[in-house]
């Protein structure tokens, strides 16, 4: 009797969840760049129109903020609400033109498809995450200021990482014909180059390069900059 109750409580529990689970799009447009704040993952397409669309349970929609400032989606929760541990969301963005990238706080955001632009900021404040498959740009220029990660495929012309604290960035499937990195703390850079790179460390942090460019190397602590 007690495993059959316990059976009708759990299934009672999962039709719950399920049925709380909701989309909602969210009335925003002309913005060139994101900033996600909230936990969970934000999923992003470069297409023709704008569309953001939120998944999650109701409750936890109400409390979420999708803002324009300047020329930014700001993607946050009310002033004051904390989601709790176990509190996450799903967004979808859709964007014509892609600028500038933000992960504050502990969220992801990934793009798989194909994205093609001139200059492109990405940036991570906290121990969130940012992939992205396929990105072509002229000029990409990557902050990292904690423990989370950047994670780049495809190619740009130039580039600049910036890492503070115990960040990563990833980038040996991204071919980079001029580079600067600059390491303050134990962070770690991983980088394809082909033509320059400057590399300054100021710690423990790490840069390894594939390639064979021109390396201007100064390093104060017990870093390394080195060929794999």
């Amino acid at each position: 009797m007690k495993k059959f109750l316990s059976l009708i409580l759990a299934v009672m529990l999962t039709a719950g969840f399920t049925y709380s689970q909701e989309k909602e799009n969210r009335d925003v447009a002309d913005f060139t760049g994101v900033a996600f704040g909230v936990a969970g993952k934000l999923i992003l397409e470069q297409g023709n129109n704008f569309r953001v669309t939120l998944e999650g349970d109701k409750d936890y929609l109400d409390k979420i903020e999708t803002i324009i400032r300047g020329d930014r989606l700001v993607i946050r929760h009310e002033r004051w609400y904390s989601f709790g541990i176990n509190k996450k969301v799903t967004v979808y963005v859709i964007m014509p033109e892609i600028e500038d990238l933000t992960v504050s706080g502990s969220g992801m955001l990934i793009a798989e498809g194909a994205i093609r632009t001139d200059d492109l900021d990405i940036n991570v404040s906290g121990s969130g995450n940012i992939e992205l498959a396929d990105l072509n740009a002229e000029s990409v220029d990557c902050s990292i200021s904690g423990s989370g990660s950047i994670e780049l495929n495809g190619e740009a012309e130039e580039g600049e990482v910036s890492i503070s604290g115990s960040g990563n960035y990833d980038g040996r499937d991204f071919k980079i014909n001029s580079m600067d990195v600059s390491i303050s703390g134990s962070g770690t850079c991983r980088a394809l180059v082909n033509e320059d790179l400057e590399a300054r460390i100021s710690g423990s942090g790490d840069i390894y390069y594939d390639g064979s460019p021109r390396v201007d190397a100064r390093v104060s602590g017990s870093g390394k900059v080195r060929k794999n």
